[in-house]
Formats: C-alpha cells, sequence, structure tokens
C-alpha cells in the first residue's frame, strides 16, 4: 500500500512541486524574432464533410503570407464528400491527396510530407481551429536553431457541457501547466497533435502504423538533439466529446498508442545521456498512465488491512470516492448536471479506465491504427 500511496502522490503532486521548483531555476530562454519561413499545413482527414470546409475557410483566413503557406489535405480513404469539397475550395493554392484506399495517420502522414515543400511542417486536424495568428506564434520559435518542434496550446469547448466536458476542461489547464513548465525547463517531451510544427528535416517516416506525430515525432526530435517547446501564445480550439464513451475510447487509443510507442522507444526513457528527458517522459506520462495500477494495488492492501481490523477509514474513503464517481456516471447517463462532489471523481475514474484498459491492449500488442 504504501508503495502505491508514495507512486500516486509523486506522480499528481510531487512531480509537478519539483518541475514547478525546478523552472525556477532553470529558465530556457528562446531568441524568437518575426520571420516567415514556407510552412505546410497538413490535414490529415477521413470521412470529414461536416467539418473540411470550415477547417480551410479558417486556415485561409490566417494572418501569415500567403506566399509562404502551403495547404495540404489528405483524404485517407473518405467516403463521403470530403475530397470533393477540398477539391472545389481554393484550386491552386489547398492541395488535395486522395487515397483512395484507408491505411491510417501514419501512412497519410508519411505520404503528404513527401508531397509538401515547406521548411516548417504544421499537423492538425479537420475539426481543429487557428487563431489568427497562430502561424506567426509558432514561426518566431523557429528563428532559435535549438528548436525542433513547436505545440500550440489548445482549448477544448462544447456547447452541451458536461460532467465530462467540465472536468475534462480543468484535467486539460493541468496537462497544459506540466508542459508548459517542462518547455520552460527545456525537457518537453510531447505535443498537441492537432496544433504542432517541426522542422521538415527532423520529421521520420512513421514505421508502425499505430504510431501518431504527437508522441513519436517530438521523441524523434529529441534524439536528434533539438528542443521541443509549448507556445502558449499560438492557441487553437477543438471540441471536445460530450458522451463518455467517446471520452473513454478516446483515452484507450490516446494510452494503447503513446505507451506502446514509448515502449519502442525505452532508450530514451531509460537514457543516461539524456537524464532530464527521461525523468519528464516517466513522470508525466508512463507513471500516469499506470495510475489505474497503484490505485488497485492500495484497494486491494486497504481491503486486507480492513478485514484485519486496521486502517478501515482509507478503505471507506477509497470506496466513497468510486461511489461518488458512479454516481457522477449515474447522473451524466441522465444528462443532469452534477456538481464537482460527483463529477470530478467521475472524469478521473473515467480517464484512469482509459489508462487501465489502454494500458491492457499495449501490453497484448493490439495496435490501434484507426483515427
Amino acid at each position: 500500500m504504501i508503495l502505491g500511496l508514495v507512486t500516486l502522490a509523486y506522480t499528481w503532486g510531487g512531480y509537478p512541486a519539483m518541475l514547478a521548483a525546478l523552472a525556477r531555476f532553470r529558465n530556457l530562454r528562446i531568441k524568437k524574432a518575426e520571420i516567415s519561413p514556407r510552412l505546410t499545413v497538413i490535414v490529415a482527414a477521413r470521412n470529414e464533410e461536416q467539418n473540411i470546409a470550415h477547417r480551410l475557410r479558417n486556415l485561409c483566413e490566417l494572418d501569415y503570407p500567403r506566399e509562404c503557406l502551403e495547404i495540404i489535405v489528405a483524404s485517407d480513404g473518405s467516403t463521403d464528400g470530403t475530397a470533393d469539397i477540398v477539391r472545389e475550395f481554393a484550386p491552386g493554392w489547398v492541395r488535395l491527396l486522395e487515397f483512395h484506399e484507408s491505411r491510417g495517420r501514419a501512412a497519410v502522414h508519411n505520404d503528404a510530407v513527401k508531397a509538401s515543400h515547406g521548411e516548417i511542417l504544421v499537423f492538425t486536424d479537420a475539426a481543429t481551429r487557428f487563431h489568427s495568428d497562430f502561424l506567426i506564434r509558432l514561426a518566431e520559435n523557429f528563428a532559435d536553431n535549438r528548436v525542433g518542434c513547436v505545440s500550440g496550446t489548445i482549448a477544448f469547448h462544447n456547447e452541451e457541457a458536461s460532467a465530462v466536458t467540465e472536468q475534462r476542461g480543468l484535467y486539460w489547464r493541468y496537462e497544459h501547466w506540466l508542459r508548459t513548465m517542462e518547455s520552460r525547463c527545456g525537457i518537453l517531451c510531447c505535443a498537441s497533435g492537432p496544433c504542432m510544427a517541426v522542422r521538415r528535416e527532423l520529421f521520420r517516416p512513421l514505421t508502425q502504423g499505430s504510431y501518431d506525430v504527437d508522441f513519436i515525432t517530438p521523441l524523434d526530435v529529441i534524439e536528434s538533439g533539438f528542443l521541443v517547446l509549448q507556445e502558449a501564445e499560438a492557441k487553437a480550439a477543438d471540441e471536445m466529446f460530450l458522451a463518455p464513451h467517446q471520452e473513454l475510447r478516446a483515452q484507450i487509443r490516446m494510452v494503447a498508442r503513446n505507451l506502446c510507442g514509448y515502449f519502442d522507444r525505452r532508450c530514451l526513457i531509460g537514457s543516461a545521456a539524456r537524464p532530464w528527458f527521461a525523468w519528464s517522459l516517466l513522470s508525466h506520462k508512463v507513471l500516469r498512465w499506470m495510475t489505474p495500477l497503484f490505485l488497485l494495488l492500495v484497494l486491494l492492501s486497504n481491503t486486507v488491512l480492513m478485514i484485519h481490523g486496521r486502517v478501515i477509514v482509507l478503505w471507506l474513503a477509497q470506496l466513497s470516492f468510486y461511489a461518488a464517481a458512479l454516481a457522477g456516471y449515474l447522473l451524466a447517463e441522465r444528462k443532469r448536471r452534477p456538481g464537482s462532489l460527483f463529477s470530478a471523481p467521475f472524469a478521473f475514474c473515467l480517464a484512469n479506465l482509459g489508462f487501465l484498459l489502454g494500458l491492457i491492449k499495449c501490453l497484448r500488442q493490439e495496435r490501434i491504427t484507426v483515427y
């Protein structure tokens, strides 16, 4: 039990506290400048006819020199009107790569990069929206030759807010704070897939169908000796899942894909040459995704102690937390908006259920290639 409690305390409290302290003494200074390198924005899309026109309109209205901007939409075996909409949109500026067979994001990104001409590659999704100065704020970081990858800051919203969306927003604020601190310390190891940029020469083809640019490409950048940054002023927006099962499915997919990728790059986790990155990767990602295992360990230990008449309070406290999560789920299913007393435990447990199922898929080597 002590091991489980200590690990949970370190993962969710100790690591952020240590990171905040480190950021006061290790504050990375980036030499920004107003530059306009040639950018290629890559949108990997499958059956996005509801979003693609709005996405392209958003990209075409950005405050960035048009002669320095290339937009590529890679349609991955779309069976709806996605390709037709792109084909009719701003011919000569927006390019369509139409693949008639769906092969997954990794293969599509590889082919789109080969077809691109930009010095900087910007990856995004059909549902994401960039603020008008997004590309400018990203680009100015590449004036520093040490920078290899820059991630924008994405805000999630949903007009029909629910218990999940409310608490998921809190979770993402916590996540972005961690990334900001890691970026300030120069030890950031991840990026946001819908709003990230990388130097063309640092992009390595994604060799597994389950890989994605948001977790493998930053590791490639680090291994090449460059920095990954979080740019707070490069703002993007995306919709958050409304239904609990959608959020759960996304968590499973994210953990299964990313954790398998990290295990494939375990040399970086145990790297003696890059101990700060190894510490960041292990503490921020791997231990967090292992949280459900430590929660189960604590519950088992508390149950054994309870049976022997010891430390009953801890057992009751843990069960009460899970009961509150169950109540939050039942209220959410009835489309009622519970207060934080129920919604926070529900959102936390939902995320950790996704972590657990994703971990199981990873251990069973079930590679997820779908969107």
